[in-house]
């Protein structure tokens, strides 16, 4: 009887991409180079987060990179599911269900066709003396109304102000509108309309 010697190496990998597959199935943004690229039931994402003051050097580690957050970046977490959120967990999921903005700087995410619900909003800041990822949370609690047929939005611009302890003393959401999407088809063209659709409270 002959024996059959298993690649272990190949059925980890295959377990792996599943296991890393079952956490981007959820929400998993992605960046395009062009609106070709943006599938039947597919919608751009455009919008801005500012944070003001915005953060200072001496504030984070820049050059730490994990797959818990890149420090220095806002991370906004978002579902295509209204749930309750019982504790504020982050980790390589809700990294990775993020969009990842720089601070004042215009992103533009491919999602799925449908509403999407911003739960918090998360900065990596570095690592503790246990080498664990250090956060500081901004309040959210909006939803994007994605209508069918919609391909572009903009969903607003995110403005946070916050003190010299790190309090958030005000959150808005501003209308950008005119220069962003004077930015949006600088990038991708007029072939696609870019529609204004504001985030509202959930």
């Amino acid at each position: 009887m002959q024996k059959k010697q298993l690649n272990y190496k190949k059925y980890f990998s295959i377990a792996l991409i599943l296991f890393v597959s079952g956490l981007l199935s959820c929400t998993a943004g992605q960046k395009i180079s062009s609106v070709s690229s943006l599938g039947k039931d597919d919608v751009l994402l455009v919008g801005k987060v500012i944070l003001e003051p915005p953060l200072n050097p001496s504030e984070y580690y820049k050059k730490i990179n994990t797959v818990q957050g890149k420090a220095g970046c806002i991370y906004l977490y978002c579902s295509n599911k209204l749930t309750q959120i019982d504790n504020l967990e982050i980790g390589f999921k809700e990294v990775t269900n993020s969009i990842e903005a720089e601070n004042s700087q215009t992103f533009f995410v491919k999602f799925k066709n449908q509403p999407l619900y911003f739960y918090y909003t998360f900065i990596m800041m570095g690592l503790d003396s246990e080498y664990q990822p250090m956060y500081v949370y901004l309040p959210a609690g909006w939803v994007a109304n994605i209508q069918p047929g919609d391909k572009a939005i903009y969903i607003g611009t995110i403005k946070y102000t916050r003190d010299e302890f790190f309090r958030i003393t005000k959150v808005e959401i501003i209308n950008e509108f005119d220069s962003v999407s004077k930015e949006y088809y600088q990038k991708y063209g007029t072939a696609i309309p870019l529609k204004q659709s504001l985030l509202k409270s959930m």
